[in-house]
């Protein structure tokens, strides 16, 4: 691939494993906020969303290490990402530039992506979570599910890790 081309397959992966991370932060929400008392009733007369949202919400533990597992990983590859597309940016600059300027250049934009994918990915997607949860726990409930689903070993591992550790400091998991 020529580098324009793998530069903007370095912007494109950013921005759409920030969208998976949107998506997963909003339907957490939504279903989090939800009444579990609605969702039994709901999934009792026979609402196919809410019986799919009982399911996922069955096992506590494991729909939160699910979900936050996933968002660590898609967070994590979208910084990377951002990272390899910053770099490639950086490097193309003609080399008149002072590299004081550069490195200044570099940092503004970091600062921007931070600023830009915390409100975009975590604070926007939660606060619509919280306020259209109805509305958004059965939209997205599937979406959760495959999201988090694609990282399901990688949930697990990270959860048996964090058992193994918690149970070294000898703290009591009961």
């Amino acid at each position: 691939m020529d580098p324009g081309g793998s530069q903007v397959v370095f912007l494109l992966l950013p921005l759409l494993f920030g969208l998976m991370t949107a998506l997963i932060n909003a339907g957490h929400t939504a279903i989090v906020t939800l009444s579990d008392a609605k969702i039994k009733k709901r999934a009792e007369e026979g609402d196919k969303k809410a019986k799919k949202i009982a399911k996922l919400t069955g096992d506590a533990v494991k729909f939160l290490y699910g979900t936050e597992v996933s968002r660590g990983i898609y967070t994590i590859l979208a910084s990377g990402f951002f990272a390899l597309w910053l770099r490639g940016f950086l490097t193309s600059l003609p080399q008149i530039f002072d590299p004081l300027a550069v490195a200044a250049i570099g940092v503004g934009l970091a600062a921007v992506w931070i600023v830009l994918y915390i409100s975009l990915s975590l604070l926007i997607p939660r606060r619509l979570g919280a306020q259209y949860c109805e509305t958004l726990s059965d939209a997205l409930v599937g979406t959760l599910i495959f999201l988090c689903g694609l990282l399901k070993p990688l949930s697990w591992l990270a959860h048996k890790t964090a058992l193994i550790i918690l149970s070294v400091f000898r703290v009591d998991l009961n």
